[in-house]
């Protein structure tokens, strides 16, 4: 009787460690194809430096009108471009991003000039004489691993995770449910 005991309950031991590896299995398994593609998408984009656009980041162009920056369809952010001044009352020309309620403004150099990116300058404020502006800009948004926004250009600048540009098929696959207000695709 005992050693009934036991072959019993060496069995229930094996199926229990059948069940368990087959379990793991089934969990290591659980992502459909295309979630695993856009995966395979954001490491590519991390692997290759995260330069998006050509090192173009920021534009006054919408990118996707035809003589816009179309390359690979790349998400970019609206951001509205005003006329400010700094703390010595010069005045220049930005634009200002919040992201997790934090306000940064950005001055740019030459808003047609791409090998100028734009640099965060403080104390600022929004200028009376606004001189034809506010114009629509664009800079490149940067996205998590769930394809939530979480910055833009310049405010990131590599892809890394957690902060990493991305196209619009991958943010389809990896948050269906993304909002896309403010949200321009180059191409």
């Amino acid at each position: 009787m005992n050693d009934a005991q036991k072959e019993n309950s060496v069995e229930q031991r094996r199926t229990l460690l059948k069940g368990a590896l087959a379990a793991s299995s089934v969990v290591t398994m659980g992502y459909s194809g295309s979630a695993l593609a856009s995966f395979e998408c954001v490491e590519k984009v991390r692997m290759a430096g995260g330069a998006p656009a050509n090192g173009n980041q920021f534009t006054m162009i919408e990118p996707s009108s035809p003589g816009g920056v179309a390359h690979q369809d790349w998400a970019w952010l609206k951001v509205v471009v005003r006329r400010y001044v700094d703390g010595a009352d010069v005045p220049f020309i930005g634009f200002e991003v919040t992201i997790g309620g934090i306000s940064t403004i950005f001055k740019i150099e030459d808003p047609y000039d791409p090998n100028t990116p734009p640099t965060e300058i403080t104390p600022a404020s929004l200028s009376i004489d606004q001189l034809g502006y506010p114009k629509d800009g664009w800079a490149i948004a940067y996205f998590n691993n769930h394809g939530d926004l979480v910055g833009v250009y310049p405010l990131n600048t590599m892809a890394v995770p957690d902060s990493t540009p991305a196209v619009q098929s991958c943010l389809a696959s990896i948050n269906p449910n993304l909002n896309t207000t403010g949200l321009s695709f180059g191409g």
